[in-house]
């Protein structure tokens, strides 16, 4: 998806005004919450134009989607905050997807396990989890096109964003990363960088906090969601491996129709600028005029 810049919009759309006196979403066996006095939800200063509904849904009225959400708040992608409404760059997606359509959006709450395959076993229409389009998926699952690709990034302290900068202005400093992704991704771009090597990414950025380590290589989507809300710290993009991994919903595979659907959606939002509301709204950094 592009990042370009879009022009300042002005003013609530029709759609979402409609759209936002319903209830977005449901979680798992709990009640319904409503996006319209939350920040959650998608973008609400860009228009989404209402189109005819071209696909059944599983549920009449409802686009259903199944959602992994992680431990903790930390996932830019799906979550749950305290009150346990659902957040995320893919779940506003999602929402958005279902206001094209005049549908409300049901999240129904599945383990990472068989997220996978459940819109196939009819559980749901969409299944939402940062799930990698594999072309050997097999005959159980179709993929939309992608909404995010994944690559590695340098976050560090505001104070060395001047100074550390690339991989090799690392030398000599203590740096985090991800085991398994992380440890490849430096395996084969510094070989001699000596590293730490964290099991999840609250501990890993927990030590940039605490000055354990003074820089953290890991996915840019991570970084720059932590940069973003947590603040005191810069991303800096200086290498990347993009191309290699992209998000994308996962559909059953006789859902002709719903697939050219999200496509086709995903395709609008991305030259309307809906995509580009959403994605700054959890990853980009603003440094004010």
């Amino acid at each position: 998806m592009s990042r370009r810049s879009t022009a300042h919009r002005t003013g609530r759309s029709l759609a979402i005004l409609v759209a936002s006196m319903l209830a977005l979403a449901a979680c798992g066996g709990g009640g319904e919450v409503d996006y319209d006095d939350s920040d959650s939800g998608p973008a609400e200063t860009t228009p989404i134009d209402l189109v005819d509904l071209t696909f059944q849904p599983i549920t009449a009225g409802k686009l259903t989607v199944c959602a992994s959400p992680a431990a903790n708040t930390g996932d830019p992608f799906r979550f749950k905050d305290p009150a346990g409404k659902w957040g995320g760059l893919e779940i506003d997606l999602a929402i958005a997807i279902a206001i094209r359509y005049g549908l409300v959006v049901e999240v129904t709450e599945r383990s990472a396990d068989d997220i996978g395959v459940a819109p196939g076993a009819g559980t749901c229409d969409i299944a939402a989890a940062s799930l990698t389009i594999d072309p050997e998926a097999g005959g159980d699952v179709v993929f939309s096109d992608k909404y995010f690709d994944v690559y590695q990034s340098l976050l560090v302290r505001e104070a060395d964003a001047e100074t550390l900068t690339t991989l090799e202005s690392l030398a000599g400093k203590k740096v985090g990363v991800l085991r398994g992704a992380g440890e490849e991704f430096i395996a084969d771009n510094a070989p001699d960088l000596a590293v730490e090597a964290f099991a999840d990414i609250v501990a890993l950025h927990a030590a940039l906090d605490s000055g354990r380590i003074d820089a953290v290589v890991a996915e840019f989507s991570a970084n720059a969601f932590r940069a973003k809300s947590k603040g005191g710290t810069v991303v800096s993009l200086t290498f990347e491996d993009r191309g290699s991994t992209e998000y994308a919903f996962a559909l059953a595979p006789e859902s002709r129709e719903l697939l050219l659907a999200v496509n086709e959606s995903l395709n609008e939002f991305n030259s309307t600028g809906v995509y580009q509301e959403i994605y700054d709204k959890y990853f980009t950094i603003t440094t004010g005029e």
